[in-house]
């Protein structure tokens, strides 16, 4: 059995403040059901193989992924930043709490408003988005970011971070829409994932290198057999 140490909700039920649990995943089955936006309840049934869940970073229950579409991803972007503004997004291993999210949301509009490139001012604008993810944004019509501007970005997003315990630079685990729910996987699990029939070609990923506002709001969430995924897993038929 391989034992998976990861941020996420202890066994059971817990607060959402705690940030740090250790598991073994190893559950056959994990439904889910719902307190209220700080306590989640695990119910877990026959023991049989290592990984049936390791997909169980959950979107806070303040945001509806089941209503997700370019439409309402528009309405939480600043409409007046060029369509090819540059895009940077950071998932975190978990979901962030309401307080969570006020905090940060304060600190990354401090960080925007004094942001700056070679002395010039950045017209940019940064977000947490549906809860897990922090986005990030630059319009360069009038200024292009800079490498020292584009560290001054990194340092907010490493002192988050910090911060709450989370892991916002995992570039090896992948999210899914699933059941209306952002899901956490390790690459290297997707392959078992599809053979298990967890997930196919037509499950939802959200596709975070996505370079542009506008490919933001077209291409962020992608079928996986349409992803940049699909030629490195096999779909069978």
């Amino acid at each position: 059995m391989r034992i998976y140490n990861f941020f996420s909700r202890s066994w059971g039920l817990v607060s959402a403040k705690l940030h740090q649990s250790f598991f073994l995943w190893q559950s056959r089955k994990i439904s889910f059901s719902y307190c209220n936006n700080t306590t989640l309840f695990l119910k877990t049934k026959k023991i049989n193989h290592p990984f049936h869940n390791y997909l169980s970073q959950l979107a806070s229950q303040n945001h509806n992924f089941a209503t997700m579409d370019s439409q309402s991803l528009q309405a939480l972007l600043p409409a007046n930043f060029a369509d090819n503004s540059r895009v940077w997004i950071y998932q975190s291993n978990r979901a962030f709490i309401p307080k969570e999210q006020a905090e940060i949301n304060e600190q990354l509009s401090q960080f925007y408003q004094q942001w700056e490139a070679h002395g010039t001012p950045v017209k940019g604008w940064a977000s947490v988005v549906y809860g897990q993810f922090i986005i990030i944004m630059a319009d360069e019509t009038q200024t292009h970011v800079s490498g020292c501007s584009t560290d001054a970005s990194v340092r907010i997003i490493k002192s988050i971070e910090r911060q709450y315990s989370v892991n916002l630079f995992d570039r090896m685990s992948i999210t899914f829409l699933r059941k209306n729910k952002a899901e956490m996987l390790p690459l290297g699990q997707v392959q078992y994932a599809i053979d298990q029939g967890f997930i196919d070609g037509n499950t939802l990923l959200f596709n975070n290198v996505v370079y542009t506002k506008a490919e933001l709001l077209q291409n962020w969430l992608v079928p996986l057999s349409q992803s940049w995924l699909a030629d490195r897993i096999s779909l069978g038929q």
